[in-house]
């Protein structure tokens, strides 16, 4: 028979001690531990394992070996295996072969203790024999730590996984079966089998020899004795180390769950049970759906003990657009709430008082889209977007004339002198009002006529006749623009002069001053007055223009201009019907004649309680007379004939002091609405 031998170890032992290898420079094997060597045939190979040392010396320890060789005895590989810090003996006792690798069975003894401190280890390589994992078996119950080291493991693979049976201790043991996963783990939670470190190395260039043997006939000893049996009571303890006892798993499928669309859930039941089985006959620990549904496992502890657990999945529903596109006020804020999420996000953050809280206040300045983000505990997420448009607030300006000595009552305040107020007028549905009052005094007689004109007012206060019949004209001017008026100028008639102010004159008027061009040529034949330098007139100013022209000139219209800042112009034309002149002359309207752009007037404004309306302009008709406040109540009405005589209201003396409307209806269609103010 030939014989392949393996000579490694730096020839300090052999697997087969062979006296015809003394050329190599073997030892005495007086220095070297006897070899531990165990055959197996797996994978159309040899594989082995043997135990020693591999060195010379005292702190020389034990290590062992895993060969592998083909059928027909030829080297493939061998590895070494040992602690990393030589501070134990490694003695490998059994090799099995699974699917993926091998599990070597061996002892770990301390090297300066005694057999009997030797424990239990259990390792893992691969096919090429790399090291995958090593565990240790320890514990601190019964004999555990007190392992014997003349027994071999029992090793062997069943039922997919390994196991491997030893006796517990170095005289009287008992019988100890362990049974792992591929991993090397246990089926329950104990923490018996920890990691363990063990250094795996290459074996270089090893000696593979071939030598010569004999075998010789062996005729074993046969009996035909009987076999006698007896029966014998063996008592089980199921050891748990470091950790609480066996079968102490609850199962919990955990609370209801609310999923998000196009989203899936897995339930877990919890991997330390034996048997697990799902409501549609599945047997895994875990279960995967996206259906709505009541799920539901029984389960079975390695005890025997059945558990059983139901869970309701419900699809989480959330709205598109839970914000519709809003509608405020300029100044005035906008809350919305959207309650029920776990994290939020606003934005645009400019004009929100939080970006991250469930209930938000907006107050934009100008329209806004808003967008926000929420999820809720489950992870689902809603996105809206919505628009909050900001309404300008209504503005008009109000002029208010009273007489000297008289006061005006605006926002709880009194006024005895020419003024601008600003005032925010509540409205009961819409956007509030913001009202400029101008306060100014004039006499009190009622402008004859009044033109608007965009921002600039004009009014044809009065005509009267100086010592040589001239016709005096007092003509005031409004400014409500923001621009400066530049200049001002009033038609005369065809070829005329104005007598006075004359040409090259300076006019001065509430302390502003203006040059004088009479006669002036553009954009019409005029008498013009232009601003000085320094001299605003704007934002609600007003100033009366005053001028003479000849007797015999009687226009029953004035042509009116004005440019202001840079290159504005407004022009419109006043009519002089009905304005009285003193003294009275016999001009006055035909049968049938119409003014040009109607107007109500009305004085005194402030009044103490009886009003005056003109309604000339309706002269003939039925008028239909209105007192409203400012609330739209209507508190007076009168119905009469119009004359070109003023008409008198005497108010009610209950009617408290404010801000009033007077509507006029006339037979022929028209409406027209003016205000004033009550003063007592």
């Amino acid at each position: 028979m030939l014989l392949r031998v393996l000579i490694f170890c730096c020839f300090h032992w052999l697997a087969f001690v062979v006296p015809a290898l003394a050329q190599t420079g073997t030892p005495s094997t007086d220095n070297c531990e006897q070899a531990t060597n165990f055959l197996k045939h797996y994978d159309q190979a040899i594989l082995s394992i043997v135990s020693g040392v591999d060195t010379f010396g005292v702190t020389a320890v034990t290590n062992f070996f895993l060969q592998k060789n083909s059928l027909d005895g030829d080297l493939l590989w061998v590895k070494k295996f040992g602690s990393p810090d030589n501070s134990v003996f490694l003695k490998a006792q059994a090799i099995v072969s699974v699917a993926d690798g091998y599990m070597i069975y061996g002892l770990e003894i301390p090297v300066v203790v005694s057999m009997i401190e030797a424990k239990r280890f259990i390792l893992k390589t691969d096919k090429n024999g790399n090291l995958l994992w090593s565990k240790l078996l320890s514990g601190s119950v019964g004999n555990l730590s007190q392992q014997v080291a003349t027994n071999p493991n029992g090793a062997v693979i069943a039922g997919g996984q390994p196991w491997f049976i030893a006796s517990t201790d170095f005289t009287n043991g008992d019988v100890l079966i362990v049974k792992m996963d591929a991993n090397g783990g246990v089926s329950d939670s104990c923490a018996v089998l920890p990691a363990f470190d063990i250094s795996s190395t290459q074996v270089p260039n090893p000696v593979n020899t071939p030598i010569q043997l004999t075998s010789v006939q062996f005729s074993a000893l046969q009996t035909n004795a009987p076999l006698l049996t007896t029966s014998l009571e063996l008592v089980s303890t199921t050891y748990c180390q470091l950790c609480a006892a066996l079968c102490t798993d609850t199962l919990d499928l955990g609370p209801d769950v609310i999923l998000c669309q196009d989203s899936t859930v897995t339930f877990h039941a919890g991997s330390g049970f034996a048997s697990y089985l799902w409501q549609d006959g599945s047997t895994d620990s875990t279960y995967t759906t996206n259906l709505i549904g009541l799920y539901s496992v029984a389960v079975t502890d390695s005890c025997g003990n059945q558990q059983r657990d139901s869970v309701l999945l419900t699809v989480s529903l959330l709205g598109d657009t839970p914000f519709p596109d809003s509608t405020i006020c300029a100044g005035e804020s906008l809350t919305v709430s959207m309650p029920g999420f776990t994290t939020y996000l606003w934005g645009p953050s400019g004009a929100l008082n939080c970006t991250t809280c469930p209930t938000v206040v907006l107050q934009p300045t100008e329209n806004t889209t808003y967008t926000l983000f929420a999820s809720t505990p489950e992870g689902c997420i809603t996105y809206d977007t919505f628009l909050v448009t900001v309404l300008p607030l209504p503005v008009r300006t109000e002029i208010i004339e009273f007489f000297p000595g008289d006061t005006v009552m605006l926002g709880g305040l009194t006024y005895t002198q020419p003024d601008t107020v600003q005032l925010v007028l509540p409205a009961s549905t819409g956007c509030d009002t913001i009202v400029t009052y101008i306060l100014q005094t004039e006499e009190q007689m009622a402008p004859c006529d009044v033109k608007v004109i965009g921002c600039l007012r004009y009014e044809l206060l009065r005509i009267k006749l100086d010592a040589q019949n001239n016709r005096h004209y007092r003509i005031r001017v409004t400014n409500t623009c923001a621009n400066a008026l530049i200049y001002t100028a009033f038609e005369l008639p065809a070829g005329q002069t104005a007598v006075v102010p004359a040409e090259g004159s300076v006019f001065t008027t509430n302390n502003r001053s203006y040059d004088v061009r009479n006669p002036n040529a553009s954009p019409f034949h005029s008498i013009r007055f232009k601003a000085q330098a320094g001299t605003l007139l704007n934002l609600g100013a007003s100033d009366v223009f005053e001028y003479s022209i000849p007797a015999q000139s009687a226009p029953n219209y004035i042509h009116v201009t004005a440019k202001l800042e840079p290159d504005q112009y407004y022009a419109t034309i006043l009519n002089t019907f009905y304005c009285p002149v003193q003294p009275y002359t016999n001009f006055g309207p035909g049968a049938g004649s119409e003014r040009a752009g109607r107007t109500l007037g009305v004085y005194p404004n402030p009044t103490q309680g009886v009003l005056h309306v003109d309604c000339s302009d309706w002269a003939g008709q039925n008028v239909n007379l209105r007192i409203v406040n400012m609330q739209g109540q209507v508190l007076q009405i009168q119905n009469q004939p119009a004359d070109y005589a003023p008409l008198r209201i005497h108010l009610s003396s209950a009617l408290p002091e404010g801000l009033y409307l007077i509507e006029l209806q006339a037979a022929d269609g028209t409406r027209l609405v003016q205000r004033f103010v009550v003063q007592r």
